[in-house]
């Protein structure tokens, strides 16, 4: 199988966690990982309830990066970086 020239990926927030997701068509994204920052506090019932979330009452910074797993190297570019709302739904039982 060939390597996916293109990858797009997302990250929501809900309070102090954070879901990562990708895609190889900008459409269907896959989770990658969901993680929690302690230093931005507790998760609240509260916070996992509303579509769209709560406002998040702290900033964050965040950046991206690529490496390789093994001693090889590559060229990875990064563009169509967007701020959007958060697509990360509420879990309803």
């Amino acid at each position: 199988m060939p390597l996916p020239k293109e990858i797009w990926y997302r990250l929501n927030r809900r309070g102090p966690d954070f879901l990562i997701e990708s895609s190889l068509d900008g459409q269907a994204f896959k989770q990658m990982r969901i993680f929690h920052l302690h230093k931005l506090g507790e998760t609240t019932p509260e916070m996992g309830k509303y579509n769209p979330p709560l406002a998040a009452q702290n900033s964050v910074q965040f950046g991206v990066y690529a490496c390789s797993p093994s001693e090889s190297s590559f060229i990875a570019k990064f563009t169509e970086m967007n701020l959007e709302p958060c697509k990360w739904l509420a879990h309803v039982a």
